[in-house]
């Protein structure tokens, strides 16, 4: 993925924390990661220890690095904004239907971003 580690390291823990806090509690976080021509492309959603597949717990962690702590409010906003800036392209699905740019929990989110190959 060409740009900024750090920038694309905010917009992922932006969008974890988001998709944290939609999160059934003991849930598992799945990731889907692929390649699709010239794009990494993530898929992220809850699931439960029985789902196929790999999976993280979801766990709350201290974060003392200032960038990743962001209000809630801004994290699918500045996300979008950071991924679009390194050429790809956000899709947020928000909990109920809710718009996913002013919802502090997401259902599930696919980041595509790209790799140059």
């Amino acid at each position: 993925v060409y740009g900024s580690a750090s920038w694309v390291l905010c917009a992922f823990t932006a969008l974890l924390q988001s998709l944290e806090m939609g999160a059934p509690r003991r849930s598992h976080i799945a990731l889907n990661v692929r390649q699709n021509g010239g794009f990494l492309v993530l898929t992220a959603r809850p699931s439960s220890i029985s789902d196929v597949g790999a999976a993280v717990p979801v766990r709350p962690e201290v974060v003392k690095d200032p960038v990743l702590l962001l209000a809630a409010s801004i994290r699918i906003p500045l996300a979008r904004r950071i991924v679009e800036l390194h050429g790809g392209q956000l899709r947020v699905n928000a909990i109920d239907g809710e718009d996913a740019a002013k919802s502090n929990a997401i259902e599930s989110f696919t980041l595509q971003l790209p790799t140059g190959r």
